[in-house]
């Protein structure tokens, strides 16, 4: 299953203890003012 809509890097390692294998992060990561450390952040939890 995918999760969409609505994520942060906070809830990454929760959404995926429910059983996510994967997350769309399109807006959680493009809408930052640095997407590059808001990807870091998804990657690190």
């Amino acid at each position: 299953s995918v999760a969409i809509g609505g994520l942060k890097a906070q809830h990454a390692a929760q959404v995926s203890a429910a059983g996510a294998q994967g997350m769309a992060v399109i807006s959680a990561i493009c809408g930052q003012p640095d997407p590059y450390r808001a990807a870091l952040a998804f990657r690190a939890s």
